[in-house]
Protein backbone atom coordinates (compact mmCIF):
# COMPACT_ATOMS: atom_id res chain seq x y z
CA UNK A 1 0.00 0.00 0.00
CA UNK A 2 1.09 3.42 -1.43
CA UNK A 3 1.41 7.16 1.23
CA UNK A 4 2.52 9.57 0.84
CA UNK A 5 2.60 12.24 3.87
CA UNK A 6 3.79 16.13 2.72
CA UNK A 7 4.15 18.33 5.45
CA UNK A 8 5.65 22.44 4.89
CA UNK A 9 8.23 22.81 7.66
CA UNK A 10 8.84 26.90 7.91
CA UNK A 11 9.36 29.04 5.31
CA UNK A 12 10.85 27.51 2.48
CA UNK A 13 11.02 23.48 4.00
CA UNK A 14 9.12 20.30 3.68
CA UNK A 15 9.38 16.86 4.49
CA UNK A 16 7.91 13.88 2.58
CA UNK A 17 8.04 10.70 3.60
CA UNK A 18 6.91 8.03 1.09
CA UNK A 19 5.67 4.55 2.14
CA UNK A 20 5.42 1.30 0.10
CA UNK A 21 4.70 -2.12 1.39
CA UNK A 22 8.36 -2.21 3.90
CA UNK A 23 9.85 0.22 1.77
CA UNK A 24 9.91 3.89 3.94
CA UNK A 25 11.80 6.93 2.44
CA UNK A 26 12.22 10.63 3.73
CA UNK A 27 12.62 13.60 1.88
CA UNK A 28 13.67 17.26 2.25
CA UNK A 29 12.24 19.49 -0.18
CA UNK A 30 13.08 22.90 -0.65
CA UNK A 31 11.47 25.97 -2.47
CA UNK A 32 13.76 25.80 -5.69
CA UNK A 33 11.35 23.78 -6.91
CA UNK A 34 7.40 23.98 -6.42
CA UNK A 35 7.48 20.30 -5.24
CA UNK A 36 3.54 19.73 -4.13
CA UNK A 37 2.85 21.32 -7.25
CA UNK A 38 5.00 19.06 -9.51
CA UNK A 39 3.79 15.65 -7.77
CA UNK A 40 0.36 16.98 -8.36
CA UNK A 41 0.71 17.74 -11.90
CA UNK A 42 2.57 14.32 -12.09
CA UNK A 43 -0.58 12.61 -10.49
CA UNK A 44 -2.85 14.21 -13.35
CA UNK A 45 -0.02 13.48 -16.06
CA UNK A 46 -0.48 9.62 -14.68
CA UNK A 47 -4.28 9.38 -14.59
CA UNK A 48 -4.44 11.27 -18.17
CA UNK A 49 -2.18 8.10 -19.43
CA UNK A 50 1.16 9.37 -20.05
CA UNK A 51 3.24 6.85 -20.30
CA UNK A 52 5.78 7.95 -18.71
CA UNK A 53 7.32 11.21 -17.01
CA UNK A 54 9.80 12.71 -14.36
CA UNK A 55 10.21 15.25 -11.68
CA UNK A 56 12.64 16.56 -10.09
CA UNK A 57 12.42 18.23 -6.22
CA UNK A 58 15.40 19.90 -5.20
CA UNK A 59 17.02 19.46 -1.56
CA UNK A 60 19.92 21.93 -1.32
CA UNK A 61 22.12 20.75 -2.69
CA UNK A 62 20.43 17.87 -3.73
CA UNK A 63 17.85 16.46 -5.97
CA UNK A 64 15.06 13.91 -5.64
CA UNK A 65 14.25 12.65 -8.83
CA UNK A 66 10.78 11.44 -9.28
CA UNK A 67 9.36 9.00 -12.59
CA UNK A 68 7.00 6.58 -13.79
CA UNK A 69 6.61 4.29 -16.38
CA UNK A 70 3.95 1.21 -17.63
CA UNK A 71 5.02 -2.47 -16.51
CA UNK A 72 2.30 -4.90 -17.08
CA UNK A 73 -1.00 -3.51 -16.60
CA UNK A 74 0.25 -1.25 -13.61
CA UNK A 75 3.21 1.71 -13.22
CA UNK A 76 7.12 1.82 -11.70
CA UNK A 77 7.73 4.43 -10.04
CA UNK A 78 11.13 5.55 -8.95
CA UNK A 79 12.71 7.89 -7.07
CA UNK A 80 16.19 8.77 -6.81
CA UNK A 81 18.39 10.73 -4.61
CA UNK A 82 21.27 12.55 -5.43
CA UNK A 83 23.80 14.24 -3.60
CA UNK A 84 23.55 17.54 -5.93
CA UNK A 85 23.02 18.37 -9.15
CA UNK A 86 25.17 20.40 -11.47
CA UNK A 87 24.03 23.69 -13.13
CA UNK A 88 23.16 21.73 -16.31
CA UNK A 89 20.96 19.34 -15.04
CA UNK A 90 22.91 16.74 -14.70
CA UNK A 91 22.63 14.37 -11.26
CA UNK A 92 25.51 13.90 -9.67
CA UNK A 93 26.14 10.91 -7.16
CA UNK A 94 23.15 8.70 -6.38
CA UNK A 95 22.70 8.03 -2.17
CA UNK A 96 19.83 5.60 -2.66
CA UNK A 97 16.87 4.66 -4.63
CA UNK A 98 13.50 3.53 -4.13
CA UNK A 99 11.27 1.69 -6.81
CA UNK A 100 7.79 0.01 -6.41
CA UNK A 101 4.93 -1.01 -8.97
CA UNK A 102 1.55 0.55 -7.77
CA UNK A 103 -1.13 1.25 -10.21
CA UNK A 104 -2.22 5.02 -11.19
CA UNK A 105 -5.15 5.18 -9.47
CA UNK A 106 -3.46 4.03 -6.26
CA UNK A 107 -0.58 6.87 -6.88
CA UNK A 108 -2.37 9.47 -8.18
CA UNK A 109 -5.43 9.41 -4.32
CA UNK A 110 -2.03 9.26 -2.54
CA UNK A 111 -1.02 12.53 -3.81
CA UNK A 112 -4.26 14.05 -4.04
CA UNK A 113 -4.09 13.20 -0.19
CA UNK A 114 -0.77 14.27 0.53
CA UNK A 115 -1.86 18.06 -1.15
CA UNK A 116 -5.49 18.03 0.39
CA UNK A 117 -3.87 17.42 3.77
CA UNK A 118 -1.52 20.43 3.33
CA UNK A 119 -4.46 22.46 2.14
CA UNK A 120 -6.43 21.41 5.36
CA UNK A 121 -3.76 22.04 7.52
CA UNK A 122 -2.79 25.62 6.41
CA UNK A 123 -4.79 27.18 3.90
CA UNK A 124 -3.68 28.95 0.77
CA UNK A 125 -2.97 32.12 2.38
CA UNK A 126 -0.54 30.59 4.77
CA UNK A 127 0.92 27.77 1.94
CA UNK A 128 1.63 31.05 -0.07
CA UNK A 129 3.67 32.66 2.91
CA UNK A 130 5.27 29.30 4.17
CA UNK A 131 6.70 28.68 0.84
CA UNK A 132 7.95 31.51 -0.54
CA UNK A 133 5.58 33.38 -1.74
CA UNK A 134 4.07 30.12 -4.21
CA UNK A 135 0.63 29.81 -4.67
CA UNK A 136 -1.26 26.60 -3.64
CA UNK A 137 -1.36 24.19 -7.00
CA UNK A 138 -5.28 24.72 -6.16
CA UNK A 139 -6.67 24.08 -9.55
CA UNK A 140 -4.41 21.51 -10.22
CA UNK A 141 -5.30 19.76 -7.02
CA UNK A 142 -9.15 20.63 -8.63
CA UNK A 143 -8.11 18.19 -11.47
CA UNK A 144 -6.55 15.84 -9.89
CA UNK A 145 -9.29 15.33 -7.96
CA UNK A 146 -11.72 15.56 -10.61
CA UNK A 147 -9.52 12.74 -12.67
CA UNK A 148 -9.59 10.49 -9.35
CA UNK A 149 -13.65 10.95 -9.05
CA UNK A 150 -13.88 10.00 -12.98
CA UNK A 151 -12.07 6.71 -12.59
CA UNK A 152 -13.88 6.00 -9.07
CA UNK A 153 -17.10 6.56 -9.90
CA UNK A 154 -20.16 3.73 -10.84
CA UNK A 155 -19.93 3.60 -14.92
CA UNK A 156 -23.55 3.76 -14.51
CA UNK A 157 -24.01 7.08 -13.23
CA UNK A 158 -25.16 9.93 -15.65
CA UNK A 159 -22.94 12.43 -17.15
CA UNK A 160 -24.43 15.19 -16.84
CA UNK A 161 -23.05 19.42 -17.43
CA UNK A 162 -23.63 19.48 -13.73
CA UNK A 163 -20.51 17.25 -12.58
CA UNK A 164 -18.39 19.21 -14.68
CA UNK A 165 -15.02 20.72 -12.73
CA UNK A 166 -15.72 24.70 -12.13
CA UNK A 167 -12.58 26.38 -11.74
CA UNK A 168 -14.74 29.27 -10.69
CA UNK A 169 -15.15 28.46 -7.34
Amino acid sequence: MLKIDYTVRGVGWARCEVRHDEQVRVLQVSYLTHGLEQLVMMANACLMGARDMSIDLLDEPGTYRWSFAPISGEIRVSITAYEEMSMFGDPGETEWQMSFDTHRLAFAQAIGDAATSVLQTHGEAEYKRLWSMAEFPSLALQLLQHNINERTRPADEDDSDEELLNFDD
